[in-house]
């Protein structure tokens, strides 16, 4: 009987522990997106274009090339035209899903950290602000 009772506080002791570290990892990739948006608009307000690549930002903007807590690789990103670009980080569940910024299966309310990728977000396009004011109330 104790040994079951010990394995139940050590399967608790393991999920809190998993619990504090997704945490941690979702705080981290979220500083290094934001810094590396950060440094991309002051790139763009500076250039008159997005940047090439995030390499492009060290060392004028950025000490060092940002990371993705999750993987370690570089953040992904894809200049996408002079004013737009695509910034991502693989997310939780540790795939790239090419900067997929759908909500995880199951989730019905958005936030971009609870993504298949958390991708950082980009003004809405007019053809997107025309679906949100058009669509029918709940």
């Amino acid at each position: 009987m104790q040994n079951d009772v010990d394995m139940m506080v050590d399967m608790g002791s393991v999920q809190s522990l998993k619990s504090v570290i997704d945490r941690v990892m979702t705080v981290e990739a979220v500083r290094e997106i934001a810094s590396a948006a950060i440094a991309v608009k002051r790139y763009q307000l500076r250039h008159g274009t997005s940047p090439p690549d995030l390499k492009a930002l060290v060392p004028e903007f950025l000490a060092e090339v940002p990371r993705d807590p999750v993987d370690g690789h570089l953040l992904r990103y894809q200049k996408t035209s002079d004013s737009t670009f695509l910034l991502y980080s693989i997310g939780s569940d540790g795939v790239d899903n090419g900067g997929d910024a759908s909500p995880l299966p199951g989730l019905k309310s958005f936030q971009w950290q609870r993504t298949r990728d958390w991708v950082w977000p980009q003004l809405a396009t007019p053809q997107e602000i025309d679906f949100f004011r058009n669509r029918p109330p709940k």
